[in-house]
């Protein structure tokens, strides 16, 4: 218990680790920026895509002429069309964010690639080089099959009955940071089962590192640094020391 606790706030703290290594380390300060100004613009054409179809939604589900019914169920339409949009603009918002987290990570894995590599001679030197070399195409390839189980698994948990909600979150809290670690943890162990495997053995760390990742506001100013804090999460506390 005490372990899994411990884990948990080593998770937590690993975005300070990796902002206060940023900025210990300024050459890495443009690296991280290009994905986050790349993932913002994607948000952005997102947002403004979606931003006209709430009210579609709502319509499509119940459609309402004012003059052909009484003045309360005009009032019962109005409030059912307000929480209508209201909670279909958050769930899409909280399904876009971790999509489009996803996506950038695909599109960054070359660079974040050079950035985990970098950091190992950096923070362990005594661990050498990675025991997985793997090219670039190939990093592309398994970043895509890796995020089409991190997509699935939540969105199916969603639609859990009662509990899928909950679930779902915490699954997507867990595979957000799974999906930073990765980038370190795939260079050791290029196995997609021992790697799952090594990802539930240190969950708590993991959903320490994630559960920042998904409050408003907070995620979009630790994002550009979450691939260092990931990497020196992986490399002080999930990489096991050399003998």
């Amino acid at each position: 218990m005490l372990q899994s606790v411990g884990d948990f706030f080593r998770g937590l703290s690993a975005h300070i680790s990796g902002i206060r290594f940023a900025f210990e380390h300024k050459a890495y300060l443009g690296l991280i920026f290009v994905p986050f100004v790349l993932t913002l613009i994607l948000y952005g054409v997102a947002i403004s895509l979606f931003s006209g179809y709430g009210e579609v939604l709502a319509q499509a589900i119940w459609s309402f002429d004012p003059g052909s019914t009484s003045q309360t169920m005009g009032v019962v339409h109005s409030v059912f069309e307000y929480f209508i949009v209201t909670v279909a603009y958050i769930i899409v918002f909280a399904i876009m964010y971790f999509l489009f987290m996803v996506i950038a990570n695909i599109l960054a894995s070359p660079l974040y690639d050079v950035i985990v590599e970098r950091m190992r001679h950096i923070v362990r030197p005594d661990i050498g080089a990675p025991e997985s070399r793997i090219g670039i195409v190939a990093t592309v390839v398994e970043e895509v099959k890796k995020a089409m189980f991190l997509l699935i698994v939540p969105l199916a948990l969603f639609f859990v009955p009662v509990i899928g909600q909950v679930l779902s979150l915490i699954a997507a809290m867990l595979f957000l940071a799974w999906d930073f670690v990765d980038f370190s943890l795939s260079k050791d162990v290029p196995d997609f089962r021992s790697r799952l495997g090594a990802v539930w053995s240190r969950k708590f760390a993991l959903l320490g590192f994630g559960v920042p990742l998904l409050i408003p506001v907070l995620n979009l100013f630790l994002f550009p640094f979450a691939i260092l804090g990931s990497a020196l999460l992986y490399l002080q506390t999930i990489k096991k020391p050399t003998a």
